[in-house]
Formats: structure tokens, sequence, C-alpha cells
């Protein structure tokens, strides 16, 4: 695996600006990433936990390159199953963190440097920029806009009762569909705060518009990312998370709009009335 990434390693480190794709989670978040990654020259790798606290880990570690650089990887190794959707060596990880240059060894060269690795991994040996598709980053967006001035944001917004029917079935999660609201609810109010402060940096699509027009929204959401768009292409590469964990399956069916409405005819009267009373006044922001 090692001798294989060396040999397919991107020459130069892609440092241009980041994006990111985020959401309250069961809201498209995914399925934009799939989409992108078919259409464009970028790597999205596998949900990212450990981005948003990445000069949390340099404070602790005094500033130093190696305490902090190998913190960040052993926190992103800590969860087996999930590091391996990445397909990534540790150690050739932790080599090129020990190989970075002098002017390299700042927080966000972290994850260039990690998105060269993971690149290599899954075969792209050319890309022009990376990005992440974390719904849990929504709520830590003031600190990667710090991290990354120069980073771009998509938002992907859903119905609430769809996303917290979708959210109480998911395995772990049966019938917790108001904790689903209070997660929409507490995520789009971020996203709405961040995007009143940068509002150049961000753009919000409706996952009822994107299962409607998949061609026609992520046409838009990639020329807003200021990239070239080319015909879809297999992605299978970089979606062994999407294959690894059951909540991500559907992402590989044809888009359909089946599953629009559904929280309105499937939830239970009393259900549905708390959340659409707790949501009304962001409901009406979005357009729900």
């Amino acid at each position: 695996m090692i001798e294989a990434a060396l040999a397919t390693r991107p020459a130069t480190l892609v440092t241009a600006p980041p994006f990111f794709i985020t959401g309250s989670g069961r809201c498209g978040t995914t399925l934009v990433r799939r989409l992108i990654l078919e259409r464009t020259d970028t790597v999205i790798p596998p949900e990212n936990y450990v981005l948003s606290i990445t000069r949390t880990c340099f404070g602790t570690a005094g500033g130093d390159w190696s305490l902090a650089s190998s913190h960040i990887l052993s926190l992103l190794t800590r969860d087996q199953r999930h590091w391996a959707t990445y397909r990534l060596d540790a150690a050739a990880v932790r080599r090129a963190f020990a190989e970075a240059r002098p002017e390299e060894r700042r927080p966000e060269m972290v994850w260039h440097l990690f998105a060269r690795e993971y690149a290599a991994a899954v075969g792209r040996s050319t890309y022009v920029r990376w990005g992440d598709k974390t719904p849990l980053n929504a709520d830590h967006l003031p600190a990667i806009g710090q991290l990354y001035p120069d980073a771009q944001f998509i938002f992907l917004v859903r119905d609430p009762l769809d996303v917290a029917l979708s959210y109480g079935r998911m395995d772990g999660r049966e019938g917790r569909f108001l904790e689903g609201m209070e997660r929409w609810m507490r995520t789009n109010s971020a996203i709405l705060d961040f995007v009143r402060s940068a509002p150049g940096r961000c753009a919000l699509f409706r996952y009822e518009d994107l299962v409607a027009d998949p061609a026609g929204v992520v046409g838009e959401a990639v020329r807003f990312l200021g990239l070239p768009l080319g015909a879809p292409a297999p992605a299978a590469d970089m979606l062994a998370d999407v294959d690894a964990f059951r909540h991500l399956n559907n992402v590989l069916n044809p888009v359909t709009t089946d599953s629009v409405g559904k929280g309105r005819s499937e939830l239970a009267s009393d259900v549905r009335s708390a959340i659409l009373e707790t949501t009304a006044p962001l409901r009406a922001v979005f357009g729900y």
C-alpha cells in the first residue's frame, strides 16, 4: 500500500483554499460530495471530526509541529472502523508530517499534507483542490473559517420534518425524532450566523432542489467553487465510507425525490406538530 501511494503521490503539494460541505445531517451533504467528486478533479475524504480542533491541538502542544501532528493523527486513528474508510496507512501519514518542510509546519498545512496522502491512497495523482464533508463541522464554522480564511462553504438545508424522520430511523437513534429536530435548529441557526458574517464565501442549497435537479444544483455548486465541470465519472475509489456505513448507503442509488415529504406523512401527529411549532421561525427563513 505504501509503495503504491508513493508512486501516485502528487509531485506538488496543493495548497489552494479548501471547501467545506456541511449541514444538519440527513440533508444531502453526502450526495453533494458524491456528485462533486464525479464531476471535478477534487478529493473529498470521509468525514473528519478532528479538523475543527486543529488550532486547539497546536495550542495544547505549544505550537510544536511534531507533537501537534502526532496528536492529530492519533485522534484520527482512534476509531479504527472510520479510519479504515480513508484507505490510508498511518505510517505513511506520519512520515508525511515528519518530512514537512519548515515553512509548511503551520496548523492549516496539516490538512493540505493529509489531502495529498489521501489522494495518493485513492489513486488520484492529480487534483486541483480538496474539500471536506462533515455535517458536525457546522458546529465549528468560526474556527474553520479562521483556520482557512479563504475557504468556501456549501450548506445544505432540508425540511426539518424529513430530517427528523430520517434521523430517528438511523441505527442507534430509533424514535429520536425530536433530537433530530434539535440538531436541525442548532445547525441551521449556526449556518445563518456564519452566512451573515461571510456571505461571499457561502452558498446554500435546498435538498429538495438537489434531488429534483441534481445536475443543475451540482453545476451551480461547482461554478460557485470555480472548478471546471467535467463529464460524470465514477468516484467509488473515494466512497469507501458510503459502503461501510448503512446510514450512507442510499447515496449509491439513483437520485430520486421519493423521500421528499415523508416526514409530513409518516411522523406521528404529536411529533409533527411539535416540530412544526418549534421550527416555525427558522423554517420561514428557508421557505419551508
